[in-house]
């Protein structure tokens, strides 16, 4: 309410004055663009998925603010780097760069004024992948017919293993791409190999790997990863079923 985000922009301020969180204005964060070359720039948009996608800076990637103090190597690869964070009304990146600042992230700065009346783009963020070449694609629907065809071909997930267990296309296995020259063979009807992973990225870049692999006859990507899959409506299960992979990608703390 208009009330409440009155209270949250005081509050606000007195986070900026407690821990020095510094405020950049958009001609400064476009300096920062022209030296990127020069210093590493993350521009971190700290609001929902949802937001984000509905409307962002271009050049930004969404890390809501939970996520990034709890994970912040998922998104910060370079130590000392400018780290600018954005939202629409300054108080969720202020209220996440104070705590970046308390774990020792020195080069922490707030876009003042948030993204409000600045050209934005729509969808999720597309990162630049290098070495990345396209396989020979299969559309979703075509690939749910495919799968009722006799023999089946073989689909593999290259989804993380918790991504996998909470949604996936019936009938894929499960499989870590560095493995699968040997777990390959634990399928049957091998030949003929469709890849697939959430946005379909890791899929293209392991087909070029598995079409060296003995025994391959042909390989192609699903069109848009399994995210096209479940948004074009098809039906999805959930569980770990049918892995050809150890299942230990993934580390686990325990506090």
């Amino acid at each position: 309410t208009p009330d409440s985000l009155a209270r949250s922009r005081a509050c606000k301020e007195r986070v900026v004055e407690r821990y020095g969180v510094a405020m950049i204005n958009h001609h400064k964060l476009a300096d920062w663009r022209e030296e990127q070359n020069e210093r590493t720039l993350y521009i971190l948009d700290v609001r929902s998925p949802e937001e984000f996608e509905a409307g962002h800076l271009k050049g930004s990637r969404n890390a809501p603010g939970g996520q990034l103090v709890q994970a912040t190597d998922e998104y910060v690869a370079v130590r000392k780097a400018r780290i600018v964070l954005v939202d629409d009304t300054e108080v969720r990146a202020v209220m996440t760069a104070s705590w970046l600042i308390q774990m020792g992230c020195a080069h922490v700065s707030v876009l003042s004024g948030g993204i409000l009346n600045l050209p934005l783009s729509r969808g999720p963020h597309m990162p630049e992948v290098l070495g990345l070449t396209r396989s020979e694609t299969i559309p979703p629907g075509k690939l749910e017919k495919r799968l009722h065809a006799s023999p089946d071909p073989a689909l593999v997930d290259l989804a993380r293993s918790v991504e996998f267990r909470h949604q996936h296309i019936p009938g894929a296995h499960w499989g870590i791409r560095s493995r699968l020259e040997e777990d390959l063979q634990k399928i049957a009807s091998r030949g003929h190999v469709i890849l697939t992973s959430p946005d379909g990225v890791s899929a293209h870049l392991t087909a070029r790997e598995v079409k060296e692999f003995s025994e391959v006859v042909s390989v192609k990507v699903l069109e848009g990863g399994t995210r096209a899959w479940v948004e074009a409506g098809l039906p999805t299960t959930n569980g770990m079923e049918r892995p050809i992979s150890e299942v230990n990608d993934l580390y686990y703390k325990h506090l």
